[in-house]
Order: C-alpha cells, then structure tokens, then sequence
C-alpha cells in the first residue's frame, strides 16, 4: 500500500516538475501575461518550478500545478487581445420603449467618447526605427513615420450594446487594460455611469419594481355589502309581506318544479 502511494504521489510530482521545466523553457506563459482554463481566468503573479500563483479577476489568489498545461488546453491572452467585458442590465418589464431607446443611445454615446479617450490616451512602443544622424529632411520622415506607425500600433476600441432579451440589455466592450486594477476601475467607472443613466431617466432594474410580493387588493363596498349576511323579517309578519321584502332586496326567488311533472322524466 505504501508503495502504492508512493508511486503515484511520484507520478504527480514528475508530471509538475515536466510541466514547469516545459513553462520555463519554452516560455509558454510569463509573470503578468493573463491566462484562462476551466473557468479560471487572471493574471500570473510568480512561476514556480512545481506550479504557478495565479491572480483572479475578483482578487482571489489561486496555486495551480504545472501539469494542468499538460492535460488541458490554456488560453493565453496576447498584448494585443483586448479581454472581453460582459455587463448584463435587466430593466423593468413596466420600462416603455422610447425610455429604452434613450437610455441605449445615451450609452453608446459615453461608450464611445471612453474608446476615444482610451485610445488618445494609450502610449505605443514603435519598434525598427531609429533617429537620423543629421538632417532636417530626414528628421521630418522620421516624425511622420513615428506618427504614422503609432496610430497604427494603437488598438482600436471595441464595443456594443444588444438586446439579449425583452427587457435585458447586454454592454460588451474590449478593455485595453492590462492589469487587475486598471480592469476593475474602467469596469466601476462604466457601472457608475449605468446606474447615473437609469438615475436621470427615472428607470428601475428588473428586481426592484416588485420589492416582494403584493397584498390582493381589497374587495369592492357592493361585494362586500352583498356577502353580508341578510337579516331574516319576524315571524309575526304575514306572508305576503315577506315576499314582498324579498323582491325589494333584489334576490329572486328560485322555483321548484311541482312534484307532479317528475313522472314525465321517468
């Protein structure tokens, strides 16, 4: 049983140290490059030679073994993928149209002026030119060259909003952010101007237009006048009189076939 053990504990341990020999010399995946496998995505923090520290999106931190490149298959995000946002807004079922209209154009405006801002503000590395030794002409081709192939290496800004469902939209955007905390500031920064939308135009999420669920309304003063119960006339007065009582109270008198007919349905 010992040995049993012992050779399989063995097998795991070669299968980590194949793996992390694998990583460091092929340099499959690097310290601060973002990773993706079996529903874990994040940032790699520190290479070990039996495993990896692996950096979560929702600040978790996660020690994964090598062999996991060796059995299953890892996405690695290049500096030039964008990662993907998903940000699902449910409205309420009681939301009228043009209000949703508004609020997907009101979006796409923000979203927009963002992937500007965004794209102004990134900084890109031209690499395979050098400067002139001399030269105001060659200078110039320089710049112009520099100009040119920094706003081609700028990656250009991706982004929109669709209508999943009734009454549930989608905002999809690229985010050119490269760590974990520049991720989760653009993403609060995009949520805060969600909910400053839904604010101005007066909207409420899809949760929130219940809060629970309603009391049945009350019963109508005629109902609840007719379920009382009707107070009997007296005894001492005539017949006549008491018929007369039913027909003014508006009942109607129900009327019993006379015994003799029975016979004929016989």
């Amino acid at each position: 049983m010992v040995e049993f053990v012992f050779v399989f504990g063995a097998h795991s341990w070669l299968k980590n140290i194949m793996g992390g020999l694998m990583t460091l010399q092929d340099e499959q995946i690097k310290s601060g490059i973002h990773i993706s496998f079996q529903g874990h995505e994040g940032v790699v923090e520190r290479l070990f030679l039996q495993g990896f520290s692996l950096r979560q999106y929702d600040k978790g931190l996660a020690y994964i073994p090598n062999s996991i490149m060796l059995e299953n298959a890892v996405t690695v995000q290049s500096k030039n993928l964008d990662r993907r946002c998903v940000i699902p807004v449910h409205l309420s079922h009681s939301t009228p149209t043009t209000a949703l209209r508004v609020f997907i154009q009101e979006l796409d405006n923000f979203l927009m002026l963002h992937m500007i801002n965004q794209r102004t503000n990134a900084k890109a590395d031209v690499l395979g030119l050098e400067k002139p030794s001399g030269g105001w002409n060659m200078m110039n081709v320089y710049e112009r060259s520099k100009k040119l192939a920094t706003e081609e290496a700028q990656p250009q800004g991706r982004f929109w909003i669709s209508i999943e469902a009734p009454y549930l939209v989608h905002v999809v955007y690229y985010s050119q952010e490269r760590h974990i905390k520049g991720l989760l500031t653009e993403k609060t920064e995009i949520v805060l101007q969600i909910t400053d939308l839904m604010t101005k135009l007066k909207l409420s999420l899809h949760d929130e237009e219940g809060g629970g669920r309603a009391s049945p309304p009350a019963p109508l003063p005629e109902v609840v006048t007719n379920r009382r119960r009707r107070r009997a006339p007296p005894a001492s007065e005539p017949l006549g009189r008491r018929v007369l009582n039913e027909f003014s109270d508006g009942n109607m008198l129900r009327h019993r076939r006379p015994h003799d007919n029975r016979g004929e349905f016989v």
